[in-house]
Parts: C-alpha cells; sequence; structure tokens
C-alpha cells in the first residue's frame, strides 16, 4: 500500500471518529482515538514505539523533557 493510501486511510478513521462524536456523544471521538492508539501500540515494535515517544508532538504535550530517557515496557 503508497504512504499516499495509508495517510487517506488514516484520514477517513480520524474523520470517522469525529463522526461518531458528533452522532452520539463527544466522548466516543476520544474513545475511538483511544481504541486506534492502543491497537496500533501492540502491533508496533518497540524501535516504533520509541520513536512515537521521543517525537516533538508527544514530548511537547507531555511535559518531558527531550534529555529524558523514555523506556517502553
Amino acid at each position: 500500500m503508497s504512504t499516499n493510501k495509508i495517510q487517506k486511510t488514516l484520514e477517513k478513521l480520524l474523520v470517522a471518529a469525529d463522526n461518531h462524536g458528533e452522532d452520539d456523544d463527544p466522548d466516543h471521538t476520544v474513545g475511538d482515538l483511544q481504541g486506534l492508539l492502543r491497537r496500533s501500540w501492540e502491533i508496533m515494535s518497540v524501535g516504533q514505539k520509541l520513536q512515537l515517544l521521543r517525537g516533538t508532538e508527544v514530548l511537547q504535550r507531555s511535559g518531558v523533557r527531550r534529555t529524558r530517557r523514555v523506556r517502553v515496557g
């Protein structure tokens, strides 16, 4: 599958989560996204998990400084 198709599929999943929250309860959006993240985490390699956790976006939101080591257990 091409990178472009993968990106489009991700966007469709995000829109579906938003729509679910708009149709029922906003908490459904969060729940859907949490489910996607948990499933993604299950199938990611340790290297991929570290890459995600060390990403600027994650570090900024978590308050963790880049110099700290992030452990994946």
